[in-house]
């Protein structure tokens, strides 16, 4: 093996040529071709086979426009001093032979490699990047594709902390993708997408996805294995084929900033009851599709930071649907149940005892999403309303009411409790008013819908929360067993809080009430233990036959 230097002459830019190279010898499939910092002619033609290609630096970044360079197993090596990079809008071919291409990014953020063609790249091989800048940056690719290169179809290896940067719609079609090392990371510079059907994007180790204010699509079915991988996502990614793997996977978001998660695919075999999916920080929508994936098996999902359920983006459910028995929520973050029409989502039996945690909502949107151990049955409101039912086995440490009004037409929430009755002590029922343009239309409603002879019993009460505005509770079901608030009923001096009962059922206030607001008898019954338990202003209208 030799290593032959490209010549330092002006002019000299046809690689076939002898006069391109020192010495006028033409590197062949059993050398090294070299570029230093004194050789010259970047804007190259004509094609070349070479053992690898070693680029030390140059006096300006590399371009190859026309011919095919064939790479054998010595690949693509960029020094981490090179400082240039090499445009490929040639070809770059590796046969069917494994190799490495050891690149580094420049210090002017491009990339180090950039495959600019929709054929740029071909060979059946194992071709693995490695980034041997000697750091990680999330703004810098150590490669970038621009075109389907459906002419690779080997398995293109993504090593520790190596990112590839998708510059187009429909990149790299022809191959498998592995994610074998941590910090590993597929970006996107605009709305695009990689992967086909019959390929595969395996996670073997941790890695990132996606990139700030843009979505990447992967076309690819996504293998994750036997061990729990981490996804840490930069912005909106969607996974339009099937997932499988047997531990499931944890999504985080790398800022505070929101992603929406798209899992399109109803042939999922992602995770069994042992795996679980371990939602991160700000992980905005967890979008599931009507026909299965990912809810419709029973599995645990832990998650520590936000994760919303939906079937369309924001717009939510647009059909009933049933988490399946033996579904388990753990961990102290919050979940969102959002709805496009009346529809219901129902939660089995101990599905939701393992939400613990215990943080106020706050004020303002972002800071009640980094708070934790809620429930949220959020009813958003835009153009055509927004609607959230629920329909609940058992109770959360909390469950929050959340209405944004906007400009439109206001939101429902109604939290449906179908279990076998139950004493849940610490459950707090918190309302959180964001907007007050339509604030008394805002619907937040409780159904005690268990049996007639084991109640169901709040005993963490009520709170109100956000703006100040009339808002009201109602009280709703078909139980005529004892059901009840114990706790206490607080309007946090957010405006009259008023609480109405409605439906043939009863309920009981318990607690040493301190809202304001009227206490409306509707239908069925409503029991007061004392004259504190109905607020402090004690105003009470009872219609027709409720007592």
């Amino acid at each position: 093996m030799a290593t032959i230097d490209k010549s330092g002459t002006a002019g000299t830019t046809n690689l076939a040529s002898t006069a391109a190279w020192t010495g006028g010898v033409i590197p062949t499939s059993a050398d090294i071709a070299r570029w230093l910092t004194t050789s010259l002619g970047p804007s190259l033609t004509g094609a070349l086979t070479v053992l690898g290609i070693e680029q030390q630096g140059a006096t300006a970044n590399v371009t190859h426009s026309t011919g095919t360079l064939t790479l054998g197993a010595s690949g693509f090596t960029q020094t981490a001093a090179n400082n240039r990079n090499w445009a490929e809008s040639g070809v770059l071919a590796i046969g069917a032979v494994d190799q490495t291409w050891s690149l580094a990014f420049t210090t002017a953020g491009t990339s180090a490699l950039s495959i600019g063609g929709a054929a740029g790249l071909t060979g059946t091989g194992i071709l693995s990047l490695a980034n041997n800048s000697g750091t990680s940056d999330p703004l810098r690719a150590i490669m970038t594709v621009a075109g389907a290169n459906a002419g690779f179809t080997g398995t293109l290896r993504l090593l520790t902390n190596s990112c590839i940067n998708f510059n187009a719609t429909g990149c790299l079609t022809g191959c498998n993708i592995e994610v074998n090392g941590d910090g590993a990371y597929l970006r996107n510079v605009g709305a695009h997408s990689f992967g086909a059907a019959g390929k595969t994007l395996t996670f073997n180790a941790n890695g990132k996805m996606g990139n700030s204010a843009n979505l990447l699509t992967c076309n690819s079915a996504v293998a994750l294995g036997s061990t729990q991988r981490t996804i840490t996502f930069a912005d909106d990614v969607t996974f339009a084929a099937a997932l499988s793997g047997t531990a499931g996977v944890a999504l985080a978001k790398s800022d505070t900033t929101w992603a929406y998660i798209t899992l399109s695919n109803a042939s999922n075999t992602l995770s069994t009851a042992s795996g679980s999916f371990s939602v991160g920080n700000y992980i905005h929508n967890f979008l599931v599709c009507s026909s299965g994936f990912p809810l419709s098996d029973a599995r645990v999902f832990d998650v520590t930071g936000f994760m919303r359920v939906a079937q369309s983006g924001i717009g939510g459910f647009t059909a009933p649907y049933s988490f399946a028995a033996g579904t388990t929520f753990l961990g102290t973050g919050a979940i969102e149940v959002c709805f496009a029409a009346a529809n219901i989502v129902s939660f089995p039996s101990d599905s939701l005892s393992g939400l613990t945690g215990t943080s106020d909502p706050g004020t303002y949107y972002a800071a009640f999403m980094a708070r934790s151990g809620l429930v949220l049955f959020t009813s958003l409101s835009f153009a055509t309303g927004r609607q959230a039912y629920a329909d609940v086995k058992e109770l959360p440490a909390r469950v929050t009411f959340q209405c944004t009004a906007a400009t439109n037409t206001p939101g429902t929430g109604r939290l449906y409790y179908t279990g076998a009755g139950a004493t849940y002590a610490g459950t707090r029922i918190d309302m959180n008013l964001r907007d007050d343009t339509f604030p008394a239309q805002n619907i937040n409603e409780i159904y005690a819908n268990c049996s007639d002879a084991n109640p169901l019993i709040i005993g963490g009460g009520v709170k109100r929360f956000g703006v100040s505005a009339t808002q009201t509770l109602t009280l709703r079901g078909t139980s005529t067993a004892d059901n009840a608030i114990t706790g206490t009923i607080d309007g946090n001096s957010l405006g009259a809080l008023g609480i109405t009962k409605a439906d043939a059922g009863k309920w009981v206030l318990s607690g040493a009430n301190v809202h304001t607001g009227v206490t409306t008898v509707n239908a069925g019954t409503l029991a007061a233990a004392s004259t504190a338990a109905l607020g402090t202003t004690g105003a009470v209208t009872v219609a027709g036959k409720a007592s």
